[in-house]
């Protein structure tokens, strides 16, 4: 699953955490693992992540 760069701003930082999440869901699929379980630390995770520059969608330094 790959976002569709004609509708998401790769510059905002809610696509970049939704494609971690998403793929950490497919994930714990993958290992039949419930999607629930530590859902809300995934989400902070990503979104610190986000914030400290260690993960975007856009090039470096190029994050809103």
């Amino acid at each position: 699953m790959k976002p569709d760069m004609d509708y998401v701003d790769p510059a905002q930082r809610s696509p970049a955490v939704n494609v971690l999440i998403a793929y950490d869901l497919a994930k714990r699929a993958e290992r039949q693992a419930d999607p629930y379980e530590g859902l809300a630390e995934m989400y902070r995770f990503a979104e610190i992540a986000c914030v400290k520059g260690d993960y975007s969608l856009a090039p470096k330094g190029k994050l809103a």
